[in-house]
């Protein structure tokens, strides 16, 4: 499922639509430091990145990724910070606010008299007490009468509310559950100053204005407010316009800025503008009683961001977390609170009148004062609220782009549901057969014929587009199924299951829940819902703790579209995998990777607590720890270090090389397919293996005890030599393979020099012919003169371009050089060597610095080269010519080395993109990854981060190079780093994160609609 290559103008424009990638933020002092645990260091705001409150050491907290201090008060905390829960100094902004805004007062107009209120209208004191409301007068048989009452406690009286536009029943007011009272009240918002003359029943109607929602009298500061009863004017650049508005009081909440997206943004480029902005929010709190809405927030935060699963990377990366603290005048459920106004356990989404405006603007407002304090400009409409209700007993609900949830909701799972809606635009995927109105919005769907857009913004999709089934009824349940060119075009098709989908063989059961996307159980005539459901565990199925598991694929895709903007990347997960805990001088938790684009599989090597090598085995259906398989080992062998995936013989192929007794060293095999294990004997095994993915042919090193070489050829389990002893030198580098030339070119390497084929004057590169199956006559002979000390071939790879054609790179201490392996297959098959077809000198090499990561990006328009040093420096050189940019990481830190650097496919649609990885050689090797642009011209990126497109913390990184192997069919990317995303002794603590690549899946929109 090859997909197009986006072109150069696509990326024109991409640039004009992402938002701008956050730069770290400058200070003089720590007063210029706005983040949670930020302090001002080498003129940088910085944060300690954190998993743990144990990796934050005495006295501080981990909080959402970052330490921070700890505290019992305020008093603890340093200026600019408040002590949240009792627990952690967070930064923290004093916000004024309107009491209510408009004209309203706990829900409908305020009055002094009967005067005030328009004919038919009393001005009526609320039984609960505070101002008193213009409220309608119940008429009886056409003659007015003084009771305004409407129901009682159950809502059970007689009275009904007059059929005046806009009016209904109210809350309950004031005394027991038994003698409370609601009234006929104006349950209108507004859109246009029309409605407000036409709707409330106040006698200056025709003075009002709709703003966000609300009918209310405008006014500045030169136009101030004429009534008594709403005399201060309350201006705010949150969706207010150039006026105000008048209200009768004010009154001041607390801001806490709980978690920044991106580690270090700059307000003025991402903060507010670029990145999605969440504001927690409390409703029905006394102020002697917020600290419950604190401690219920806190957890609630908690569960979120320390949730293991998609939603944790992405709130890590992309989200800010605000939470606005705020005393409210009434308690409980049916009571006037500030925003609720709930009317009963059935209605928590009630909104009489205008509460989720007041709740917009509320949280706009509170961002509008942040970004005001940090002396960027104001800016609207950029809040999602989640309002945590104070409520006696358990419901909750979920209102579009508003979240409403009780404090007693205490299932773990219901925010992360709740934020697959309003986040991701993911669906429930629990409708059930008798839900009626779900039946027919689908089968009204499915009859437009052409109606596919709906579909696809969902992580559900119709069975009609995937089996051709007329009535999707059950009683023609995948019995005809479609074409599998067309079935592979329609969307979510490579998540519906593993292989079986395109026989039109959907899974029915639940037997595999952790793997089964498709129909569960109930999908035979039952199954009446017409859907194809991805994961029976996923949350957006199941919210109870004891099902709900994680996000299934489909969801994670869906995530990933709506919240990583396309050219962009994020990561998507945090997998278990069985990672051991890091440990200095190891060669990593996770020590290789591969991946299989074949069958979506992924494979990382480890050694836990030094007992067998291990083989996890992670599917890209589900992202989840598929199987792991113990590996056999030589005695005294490393654990696989060098993982080759031969996708075209469904196989994995690994090294045993025996330290000790070398006779008895062994090449692995790992059928991808079946997950199954098997060696075979190769004596004295030296170097690592190169495999044929015509013939299958594995060609490999020997040495034996007389220190001679030779080259070995294994084929269906036989080992014979193609070459004598001693005529060769020691290839210490993973042969390269040459598709277009069908050659295997063997690199003497940086540990071989000083020898007959390595020495001060050149060094040497062998070819064999995997067609003939032979060594080529000829060598290339690469010039060492001139070269830093020790002098050697550092680096090398053979970059592949979109048409086939290849080329090799050669990376010295002083020079890159590149050969067009066409000329240089037919110059080696003449027995000779070839000079370079373009040279670049660099000072990369410079003071003996190793090179360290080396990778060919084709483009368009120009070929650039990525090559990286164990300084930590990483830069990009244009084969063309012209200065090398040097690429600046948010991440690095003095001590930090360049790894690796991995290219993403030639072919694929995140062509000119690659990852990075970097560590601290201290410790266990903490680093960072990250995903750079090469495609995008220097002229229309910001110099320095304007290539980092994405940057993901690691405790711990592998050594092996480059550390990080793509999916690009699937749009993701693996490493063998790790994230610490637990506690000291928690089981599956340390987790390999899964980043969804830049470019994402072709399944846009329906039926194979392609970027």
């Amino acid at each position: 499922m090859k997909r197009l290559v986006i072109l150069l103008c696509s990326w024109a424009l991409f640039l004009l639509s992402a938002p701008a990638m956050a730069a770290p933020r400058a200070c003089t002092t720590a007063a210029d430091c706005f983040g949670p645990g930020e302090v001002c260091t080498d003129s940088i705001c910085q944060a300690q990145a954190c998993g743990n409150d144990v990796e934050c050491g005495t006295g501080r907290r981990c909080v959402a990724t970052h330490c921070v201090s700890a505290c019992t008060s305020d008093a603890e905390c340093p200026s600019g910070h408040g002590c949240f829960n009792g627990e952690a100094c967070l930064p923290v902004t004093d916000i004024t606010l309107p009491d209510d805004y408009g004209i309203h007062a706990s829900g409908q107009p305020t009055c002094g008299s009967d005067g005030d209120c328009q004919a038919n209208v009393d001005c009526i004191t609320p039984m609960s007490g505070g101002a008193a409301h213009c409220r309608i007068i119940q008429s009886a048989a056409g003659a007015p009468v003084t009771f305004a009452g409407c129901g009682n406690a159950n809502f059970t009286s007689g009275l009904s509310c007059p059929s005046v536009s806009g009016y209904g029943c109210g809350p309950l007011e004031g005394g027991t559950p038994a003698t409370q009272q609601a009234f006929c009240e104006s349950a209108a918002t507004c859109s246009t100053r029309q409605e407000c003359i036409d709707a409330y029943p106040v006698q200056a109607a025709q003075n009002l204005s709709c703003v966000v929602g609300r009918c209310t009298n405008r006014c500045s500061s030169t136009q101030p407010c004429t009534d008594p009863n709403r005399s201060i004017c309350f201006e705010s650049a949150a969706g207010l316009g150039s006026l105000g508005v008048c209200v009768a009081a004010t009154f001041t909440a607390r801001l806490f800025t709980y978690h920044l997206g991106r580690l270090n943004p700059d307000p003025a480029a991402s903060a507010l503008s670029g990145q999605k902005n969440l504001v927690f929010l409390s409703d029905g709190f006394l102020a002697d009683n917020l600290s419950a809405f604190s401690s219920y927030a806190s957890r609630e935060l908690a569960r979120v961001t320390d949730n293991i699963d998609v939603v944790s990377p992405l709130f890590a990366s992309l989200y800010n977390l605000f939470i606005l603290q705020i005393a409210d005048r009434a308690s409980g459920l049916g009571q006037p609170t500030r925003f609720g106004h709930f009317l009963s356990l059935n209605n928590t989404t009630g909104d009489l009148p205008g509460a989720r405006a007041q709740t917009f603007l509320f949280a706009n407002h509170a961002l509008a004062v942040y970004s005001g304090r940090l002396g960027v400009a104001a800016t609207t409409g950029l809040a999602r609220p989640v309002l945590f209700f104070n409520a006696d007993r358990f419901t909750r609900a979920y209102g579009g782009s508003l979240i409403v949830q009780p404090i007693t909701e205490d299932r773990p799972h219901t925010l992360t549901h709740e934020f697959g809606h309003m986040l991701a635009g993911l669906t429930d995927e629990y409708v059930q057969d008798n839900d009626v109105d779900a039946r027919r919005r689908l089968r009204e769907f499915e009859a437009e014929g052409t109606g596919t857009t709906e579909a696809c913004s969902y992580n559900v999709i119709s069975r009609r587009l995937l089996t051709g089934c007329n009535r999707c009824s059950g009683s023609d349940d995948v019995t005809v199924p479609i074409a599998s060119t067309q079935l592979a075009q329609t969307p979510w098709f490579p998540f519906l299951n593993e292989s079986s989908a395109l026989a039109g063989n959907f899974s029915t059961t639940s037997d595999a829940p952790d793997k089964t996307n498709g129909l569960f159980i109930g999908a035979g005539a039952a199954f009446a819902t017409e859907w194809i459901r991805p994961n029976i565990r996923s949350f957006m199925r199941s919210q109870e703790e004891s099902g709900a598991q994680f996000f299934g694929r489909a969801s994670v895709e869906g995530w990933g579209r709506a919240n990583i903007p396309s050219g962009e990347a994020g990561t998507v997960r945090w997998m278990p995998v069985l990672a051991p805990e890091p440990t200095p001088l190891s060669n990593g938790p996770l020590q290789a990777l591969a991946v299989s684009s074949k069958f979506h599989r992924s494979f990382y090597t480890m050694r836990p607590n030094n007992a067998d090598d291990l083989l996890a085995v992670v599917s890209g259906l589900t992202l989840a720890l598929e199987k792991t398989l113990t590996l056999p080992r030589a005695p005294g062998a490393d654990t696989p270090r060098v993982l080759l995936v031969d996708d075209a013989h469904d196989r994995l192929v690994m090294r045993s090389r025996s330290t000790t007794t070398p006779a008895e060293s062994e090449l692995l095999f790992v059928d991808t397919s079946a997950l199954t294990v098997s060696s075979i004997v190769v004596p004295d095994l030296f170097g690592f293996p190169g495999v044929d993915p015509a013939s299958g042919a594995v060609y490999v090193q020997t040495r034996n005890d007389a220190d001679e070489a030779s080259l070995v050829k294994i084929e269906n389990n036989a080992v014979s030599a193609i070459d004598a002893p001693v005529s060769q030198p020691f290839f210490s580098a993973v042969p390269l393979v040459s598709m277009s030339e069908s050659l295997l070119l063997l690199t003497a390497g940086a540990g071989v020099i000083d020898n007959s084929f390595c020495n001060a004057t050149s060094c040497e590169i062998w070819a064999v012919d995997l067609a003939a199956q032979a060594l080529l006559p000829g060598r290339l002979s690469v010039s060492m003169v001139g070269e830093q000390v020790p002098p050697a071939i550092q680096q090398a790879t053979i970059g592949r371009r979109a048409d086939g054609s290849e080329i090799l790179i050669v990376g010295t201490t002083t020079h890159l050089r590149g050969y067009e392996l066409a000329d240089l297959g037919a110059a080696l098959r003449a027995g000779n060597s070839m000079t370079p077809t373009w040279e670049i000198s660099h000072t990369m090499g410079a003071n003996a610095v190793p090179l360290a990561g080396l990778a060919f990006v084709p483009g368009a328009v120009s070929e650039h080269i990525v090559l990286g040093n164990r300084g930590g420096q990483l830069s990009i050189y244009d084969v063309a010519g012209g200065t090398p940019e040097t690429v600046v990481f948010a991440q690095h830190r003095p001590g930090m080395q360049i790894l690796g650097v991995q290219p993403a496919p030639a072919d694929g649609v995140s062509a000119g993109f690659a990852v990075v990885t970097s560590a601290a050689f201290d410790g266990a090797r903490f680093g960072f990854m990250a995903v750079i642009d090469v495609a995008t011209p220097s002229a229309m990126l910001p110099p320095g981060r304007g290539r980092v497109l994405f940057e993901q913390p690691l405790a711990a990184a592998g050594l092996s190079a480059p550390g990080a192997a793509w999916d690009d069919d699937w749009g993701l990317i693996y490493t063998t780093g790790v994230v610490d995303a637990g506690t000291p002794g928690q089981g599956n603590r340390f987790r390999t994160p899964v980043l969804r690549g830049p470019a994402a899946l072709r399944y846009r929109g329906c039926l194979g609609a392609t970027l």
